[in-house]
């Protein structure tokens, strides 16, 4: 259940900053290029300031989505460790490929 409410955030701070972006486009503003984790943050600081002030919630729901993940990642990766250990093995196989692949 905690993956799929960690999806469920991840896809719904998606549609937030898909929104933010096109309200801003509509009023012939562009948002920087930027990750979602740290979309919040840099949006705000070049928002202008009509927009910061009506969007200014908006970006504050995503940086608290941003740390909600955060904390959905943080107790998915305790729930393997403790209860599901053999996922630690699918953990390092998954490292290994990354890092052969270099």
């Amino acid at each position: 259940m905690l993956i799929r409410a960690r999806d469920l955030i991840v896809r719904l701070r998606t549609a937030a900053v898909n929104a933010v972006r096109g309200l801003t486009k509509s009023c012939g503003y562009r948002m920087p290029a930027s990750s979602t984790r740290c979309f919040a943050k840099r949006s705000l600081e070049v928002m202008p300031p009509g927009l910061a002030q009506a969007l200014g919630p908006v970006l504050e729901q995503i940086a608290e989505m941003t740390i909600r993940i955060r904390q959905y990642d943080r107790q998915i990766q305790q729930l393997g460790q403790t209860e599901y250990p053999e996922t630690q093995a699918l953990l390092w196989s998954t490292v290994w490929a990354a890092t052969s692949r270099l």
